[in-house]
């Protein structure tokens, strides 16, 4: 069988006698013109990018849409939602105000002021830090149109702008009057009245938040309407003065607010608003009063999160601190905190894998985190050793969750109105549920009529699912059928910072993805990618094909190191894809019996996903031994293993044990990349290039043994090409690091790369190489077969010590290897 069309062009065009012409063309030029072939028949047959599970581009265009259906006051010419009209005209501050206008809440009709601005801060602030992600979805001219709804309304609820006399209207409506009608909002004929916030009446939860969504819609808008910017930043410092200057929790002064958004405290938010003014304007002031805020030694904010929602900001604040400041207090606290939601963490999971906070709005809490997770990814994917592929993978899983990616087929279910495999048909949303169009009140409407809502809301954000994953979908169970301004934020900014960054699942479950400016390789600088990526962002790699390792090990740190003494740590990162609940697991081993120095698991639910393990040293290194090494399995049942597609070897030096594998000058190609990067080092000595692993093009090979040389081309594919003009070619799966095997005069496939200690690659029949069987030591299976007639080559290298092999013509065929590179490597760039 034949990995992918390359390999398969490669075979015809190359190795099989007569075929099309080649056969005919001397040996030097045929090979030219075969790989030439093959880069002009690749390209034509290369398949398209591989497309995500989910069409993220238009999710997102959905959640838009759900917010043009909560808008009240009076719609615009272009109202996209067919069933919405006018409503709310009247409503009016005590002395007469209009505050008509802004967002509903949920499926009722109340503007509830502390959820609502939480909700456009978090969308501001990923127009702020994701706008790409609108632009590549082509949503952005809709979202600024969509945040400038509630942006207008908070302007008009700010009624008195005075210093020493503020006033903000915090709600408009009544929430038990409003929760006991269930009906049009076009057909509504309630009293609606409206709460006032004052200093003789303070509510710095609801001001405080309100001036961190102007802070951050300043600065979303200000690329494009750099006036209305100016106006939003004006509003933005007066609020926060207000809430600042005259602090108090809203609770007691709006009382019907609080039965259904009660506020904790109100420290978090005025922190959030400092923290953004600081952003919009970069007045230090701002930032130190944030600072003395999170950092108050009565009652830190630093170590107090719950979750990132409307009631709490902290996780958010402290997300945009370490951004501000780079203080490693910052990041030790938000990166501890998010790793309670990751697989492994302290926070419960449904069986389908959705990370779980509440039965209130749990797909909300997970996707609020998600976001802050893909922010705190960006923050710190330079730094090393930094875990931002593992915040990455979990993030993407909340939001498959959300769109019906659930692990187990019970929770495989759309959340999300209107998107997907069986999206919710009876959303908690009077608007939705009761028929008519625009202005017409014909129809009767109750809570109970049976069957479908008449109107798809779509792209809302359902509450979810219990903790056991059940789900019932009807209208009257709202603590799985509620909407909300606040469900959808979180959710609509992690779907931009997911198109922005290029991640996701494809189709078949392979994880895809990385930096936006890596083209479309790993998520580092370091030019490595995840298994089945492209290349990284100095990798150079084309995407990926074939099929994903089911499990795969790489170093979390570099340098990473284990001590010769009990109790050091090295460590990893796993990624993972399984049917079932499994059990990871790496150990420390020692060759040549293998002997077990320490390890760590962890238990992860069916799924794709990224962990981070830290391995401990549970006992001392002897004082001989070979090869240390880290080994990694899935623990399936209690006595089935799964053995790793590829383990990282460790190197002793004096009395450490340190991890050599990333010491090179740029990432591995993982199996089924494209062109590698730089080279790791591999036994002694620096190699000049990676090895693709199977299915991958052309890369430099790494160092085999004490001294080897570094091979110029690997070959696409096992068994079906030449290798290295050096020693560099493939390693075949379940090779170890092996420098085994010469490379031959004739380039042909080699030792695999890595310590000089394991087993050797492979050179197919008429290769010209050493033949190093597969499993089996360079040492002793270094020679082979060369073409006839061809004068002997040289030999490769096995732990360090010279291995014969016979090859072809070696002034010829080197010449023509070094023109393969270039073609492989036009091919590649073309690819």
């Amino acid at each position: 069988m034949f990995r992918n069309i390359q390999a398969f062009l490669l075979h015809r065009f190359f190795f099989a006698e007569g075929t099309m012409f080649l056969h005919t063309v001397p040996g030097p030029a045929r090979t030219v013109a075969a790989i030439a072939a093959l880069c002009v028949l690749s390209t034509l047959a290369q398949p398209a990018a591989a497309a995500t599970k989910f069409n993220f581009n238009e999710a997102l265009s959905q959640s838009i849409l759900f917010y043009e259906a909560q808008r009240s006051g009076k719609l615009p010419a272009d109202n996209r939602i067919p069933y919405r009209g006018d409503s709310s005209l009247d409503d009016k501050g005590n002395k007469g105000e209009d505050l008509s206008g802004g967002w509903h809440d949920a499926g009722d009709y109340v503007k509830f002021g502390l959820p609502g601005a939480a909700a456009v801060t978090m969308l501001a602030w990923s127009v702020v830090d994701f706008r790409e992600g609108y632009v590549k979805a082509g949503e952005l001219d809709n979202v600024l149109d969509s945040l400038r709804w509630p942006a207008d309304f908070f302007m008009k609820a700010h009624t008195s702008r005075s210093a020493s006399d503020p006033e903000f209207y915090g709600q408009v409506g009544n929430g038990d009057i409003d929760h006991a009608y269930w009906g049009r909002a076009e057909c509504m004929k309630l009293s609606r009245p409206a709460y006032a916030l004052t200093k003789a009446k303070p509510g710095s939860d609801i001001v405080g938040e309100t001036a961190a969504a102007m802070a951050a819609l300043s600065i979303a808008f200000a690329p494009t309407d750099p006036t209305y910017a100016a106006t939003l930043l004006e509003h933005a410092r007066e609020l926060y003065h207000f809430a600042n200057t005259y602090r108090g929790l809203y609770n007691a002064h709006i009382p019907d607010g609080a039965k259904f958004y009660k506020s904790s405290q109100y420290k978090d938010e005025l922190a959030w608003a400092a923290v953004w003014i600081y952003r919009a304007t970069g007045e230090k002031p701002f930032l130190d009063a944030a600072a003395a805020l999170v950092n108050d030694p009565q009652d830190t904010l630093l170590y107090s999160m719950w979750s990132m929602s409307w009631d709490q900001k902290t996780p958010g604040v402290i997300a945009l601190m370490y951004r501000e400041t780079k203080d490693a207090k910052y990041k030790d606290a938000i990166t501890k905190f998010v790793k309670t939601w990751l697989p492994g963490g302290s926070i419960s999971r449904t069986p389908g894998g959705l990370t779980w906070r509440d039965k209130w709005g749990a797909i909300r809490y997970a996707t609020n985190m998600a976001f802050v997770s893909l922010f705190l990814a960006e923050q710190v994917r330079d730094e090393p050793g930094n875990d931002a592929a593992d915040y990455e993978s979990w993030a993407v899983s909340q939001v498959e969750y959300a769109l019906g990616g659930s692990a187990v087929a019970k929770e495989r279910r759309s959340f999300v109105v209107g998107f997907g495999e069986s999206p919710p048909q009876q959303p908690h949303h009077a608007a939705a549920a009761c028929r008519g169009l625009g202005q017409d009140c014909s129809f009767p409407c109750t809570i109970k009529d049976a069957g479908p809502n008449p109107h798809v809301l779509k792209g809302a954000l359902v509450g979810g699912p219990n903790l056991d994953g059940t789900y019932d979908d009807a209208r009257e169970k709202y603590e799985f059928t509620e909407v909300s301004v606040d469900y959808n934020s979180g959710y609509q900014s992690s779907l931009a910072a997911v198109i922005k960054l290029g991640l996701g699942t494809t189709t078949d479950g392979t994880p895809i993805g990385g930096n936006a400016d890596s083209g479309g390789g790993g998520s580092t600088d370091s030019g490595s990618g995840d298994p089945a990526d492209g290349g990284g962002s100095s990798g150079g790699g084309s995407s990926g094909g074939g099929e994903a390792s089911p499990v795969s090990l790489r170093f979390a740190e570099a340098p990473a190191s284990v001590t010769k003494a009990a109790g050091s740590k090295v460590k990893v990162l796993v990624t993972y894809s399984t049917p079932e609940e499994t059990k990871i697991v790496v150990d420390i081993l020692r060759e040549p019996d293998y002997s077990w120095y320490g390890g760590s698991d962890v238990k992860v639910s069916a799924g794709s996903g990224t962990v981070t393990l830290t391995v401990t040293r549970t006992s001392e290194l002897s004082s001989v031994g070979g090869r240390v090494f880290l080994k990694l399995w899935m623990v399936k049942t209690a006595d089935a293993h799964k053995a790793e597609p590829w383990n990282l070897a460790l190197k002793e030096v004096e009395h450490t044990v340190t991890v050599s594998a990333d010491s090179g000058s740029g990432g591995d190609s993982k199996p089924d990349d494209g062109a590698g990067g730089g080279g790791d080092t591999g036994g002694d000595s620096p190699g000049s290039g990676d090895d693709p692993k199977p299915d991958d093009g052309a890369g430099g090979g790494d160092t085999g043994g004490d001294n080897g040389g570094g091979g110029d081309a690997g070959s696409p594919d096992p068994d079906d090409g030449e290798g290295g003009t050096n020693g560099g070619g493939d390693a075949k799966p379940g090779d170890d690091e092996g420098g085994a095997g010469g490379a031959g005069g004739a380039g042909g496939a080699g030792g695999g790369d890595g310590d000089g200690d394991g087993d050797g690659g492979n050179s197919a029949p008429d290769d010209g190489g050493g033949d190093a069987k597969p499993d089996d030591d360079g040492a002793t299976d270094g020679s082979g077969n060369g073409d006839s007639g061809d004068a002997n080559g040289t030999g490769g290298t096995s732990a360090g010590k010279p291995v014969s092999g016979t090859g072809g013509n070696q002034s010829t065929r080197t010449t023509v290897g070094a023109v393969l590179l270039a073609l492989a490597v036009a091919c590649s760039v073309a690819l």
